[in-house]
């Protein structure tokens, strides 16, 4: 199957994800209330599709398909990170604590 950009739209929509399985979407952050954008890593078939979604409030709309873990992490790492500057020195910390889980850039780097 690959991985990549399957869908964009540009007017930016809510998606309400069902029958997947959360890998990682920074819940606990509330980024869309904070910050009007989301991030999501999920899984469905039983691990074997990984989706990685951005929302930006009223914006824009991504979802990224890949069948393999490592392309999925570099999407959600490559995702992530555009979004760092959006969000206040403690959430920051708070992503790229979970980045790091996922292989991404290191505090010192950032």
């Amino acid at each position: 199957m690959g991985s990549g950009l399957i869908l964009r739209i540009e007017s930016g929509s809510r998606w309400e994800w069902q029958d997947v399985d959360v890998k990682e979407d920074f819940e606990d952050l509330e980024l869309e209330e904070k910050y009007a954008f989301a991030l999501g890593w999920y899984t469905a078939l039983d691990g074997k599709i990984h989706v990685i979604w951005r929302y930006i409030s009223g914006f824009e709309t991504q979802i990224y398909l890949s069948d393999n873990i490592i392309d999925a992490s570099r999407i959600f790492r490559m995702l992530t990170t555009e979004q760092l500057d959006e969000v206040d020195e403690e959430d920051r910390e708070k992503m790229l604590t979970v980045l790091e889980k996922y292989g991404g850039p290191l505090k010192g780097e950032w």
